[in-house]
């Protein structure tokens, strides 16, 4: 298994495109996507994902330490984290294919 490392520090502002160009495929063939985090106590969290499925429609998943209640459109899906714990490292395992289906 191949992995790679990113630390991102910073603020609200602070972005990261995976791959650079967000007209080309990452190429995840996996189901999981496996985060590993550490989220300080005194801040919130968000993070953004845009996934394309098998029929090439695009959708956002949004997860954040804001939102109460999930939240679903047609093209983009909010996911709270409220319960997300604080000042520990964490493996964030997202299954992807769930997430589309539903």
């Amino acid at each position: 298994v191949k992995g790679y490392v990113f630390r991102v520090d910073g603020g609200p502002s602070m972005r990261m495109a995976l791959p650079k160009d967000d007209k080309r495929a990452l190429g995840l063939v996996q189901p999981f996507l496996v985060l590993q985090l550490h989220v300080s106590g005194d801040k919130s969290f968000a993070m953004e994902l845009s996934v394309t499925d098998n029929a090439r429609a695009r959708r956002r998943l949004l997860f954040s330490t804001s939102f109460r209640e999930p939240h679903s459109t047609p093209l983009h899906t909010r996911i709270p984290l409220a319960a997300l714990p604080r000042g520990v490292w964490l493996n964030l395992a997202l299954d992807l294919d769930d997430l589309i289906a539903n």
